[in-house]
This record gives structure tokens, C-alpha cells and sequence, in this order.
């Protein structure tokens, strides 16, 4: 006997895997979906819908890892399908961010201004090589780019790390140890009294920066959009909206 899934014992888009995402996608467009989202378009957009609307299910269709999904269906090599998409979807659930942690404690609210600014850079630059890395996996024509990518990126930073870092994965683990550095301090300040984290890049160098550099190093990213999708942006308040956005 056939078991089938029960579509309703996730009601959760975030909850969902990617084969999931991908095959309980409805075009509600008729067939025009991408003039609706517009992944290419340079122009940002708000997706306005109460919970269980399908604002996640939508975001995440239109994801990398739902792309490269896709591309694996279609036996199309990374490179070649984000070329024909004209974008590389970055996902980002920011329900994880916690904004209610960069505040008080007895710090200034510009102090927390500057660290929660560093944070979200690190945050989506991580997002960003971890990407990288995904495509450099599944297709070996961005092998040759690795090297050449690292040493730039790692320039788009104040404080570069002491030895130049070839490889995404390094460079990935040394960003992620500037977030856990930054995660100790902000967890500690209450006892400490201070913070002793530097911040090694300012607003904006690395989430354009990074698009930019790939851009010119590239040839398939040349026209490539990067359309960073940030889902339940409602867990940022007004507030930190008017003050970082």
C-alpha cells in the first residue's frame, strides 16, 4: 500500500525541505510568477501577507538552494543556470537575529548601533560563502576563481586575518569566528562592562562589496542580480529599521 505525506503536518514554509518548497509551488501568476517577485530587479520589494500566507514558501522557491535544485533536475550546471536565471537567490530567516539583545546593558545606543551594523555584515557575508561553496561543490568551473575570490574579499575588510586565506571553507570558519567572538562579548557586556570586539568592516563594504568583486572576477556573474531575500523582517523593530535601514 502507497503511503502518502500528509502536506498539513508541516504548516510551516520555513519548516519545509527543498524538494517540498519545490513541489508544492502553485504559480498563482498563470504562469508569470517572476514578473510578480522579480528576482532581477534591482528595486527592492516588501511582501506584505498575515502568517500562513505564503510569503516564506514564496521567498524560498526562489532561493539558491531551490535553484540549484532545479539546475540538478535539469542536468545544468551551476554556472550556466544562474546565468540564465539572471540572479542567485540569499535567503536570510531573521527570526534568528534577536534584535532585543543589542540594546541597554548599560552601553550607548551608538555602540550597539555600530556592533548590530557589523553583526548583520558578518551574518550575510557567511550566507554569501557558504553559497560559494555550495557552487563550487556541484560545478568545477568556479575552482579557478577560489583563490583570487578569498584574497578580495578578505581586502573588503578593515582587519584582514594575519595569513591570506585561500579557500571558501577558510574563509568561512574565520567569519564565523568573528560572529562567535562578537557573540561572547555582546553576552558577556552585562558583567564585563566593556566590549573588546574591533570591528573589521563598516556598513555595506561586504553585502555590496562582495556582489560587486564576484561581478568583475566572474564572467558568469557579470549581470548576475544578487537578490538577498530577508523573510519575518517584522522581528526587527521599527526603531532599528529607521536606524540601520
Amino acid at each position: 500500500m502507497l503511503k502518502k505525506t500528509n502536506p498539513f503536518n508541516i504548516t510551516k514554509a520555513v519548516d519545509l525541505s527543498t524538494e517540498e518548497i519545490e513541489s508544492l509551488w502553485i504559480d498563482v501568476a498563470g504562469g508569470d510568477a517572476d514578473a510578480v517577485f522579480k528576482p532581477t530587479s534591482p528595486m527592492p520589494l516588501l511582501i506584505l501577507g498575515g502568517k500562513g500566507s505564503g510569503k516564506t514558501h514564496w521567498m524560498r522557491y526562489y532561493s539558491f538552494p531551490l535553484q540549484l535544485f532545479r539546475f540538478h533536475n535539469r542536468n545544468v550546471r551551476p554556472l550556466k543556470g544562474l546565468r540564465d536565471d539572471g540572479y542567485i537567490g540569499i535567503y536570510i530567516l531573521l527570526g534568528g537575529l534577536n534584535f532585543e539583545r543589542f540594546r541597554g546593558r548599560g552601553q550607548p545606543d551608538e555602540v550597539w548601533r555600530g556592533l548590530f551594523e557589523y553583526y548583520f555584515e558578518l551574518w550575510l557575508t557567511q550566507e554569501i560563502v557558504q553559497t560559494l561553496c555550495s557552487i563550487n561543490s556541484a560545478d568545477s568551473g568556479l575552482a579557478k576563481y577560489e583563490p583570487i575570490i578569498c584574497a578580495e574579499i578578505q581586502k573588503l575588510f578593515s582587519d584582514p586575518p594575519a595569513a591570506l586565506l585561500l579557500r571558501f571553507k577558510e574563509l568561512l570558519e574565520w567569519c564565523a569566528s568573528l560572529q562567535r567572538d562578537l557573540d561572547y562579548d555582546i553576552n558577556n557586556v552585562l558583567y564585563t562592562g566593556r566590549f573588546t570586539t574591533r570591528i573589521r568592516a563598516t556598513r555595506g563594504t561586504l553585502i555590496f562589496g562582495i556582489p560587486r568583486l564576484l561581478s568583475e572576477i566572474v564572467e558568469e556573474f557579470s549581470d548576475l542580480t544578487f537578490s538577498y531575500q530577508l523573510d519575518e523582517l517584522e522581528n526587527i523593530t521599527e526603531g532599528a529599521m529607521a536606524d540601520f535601514g
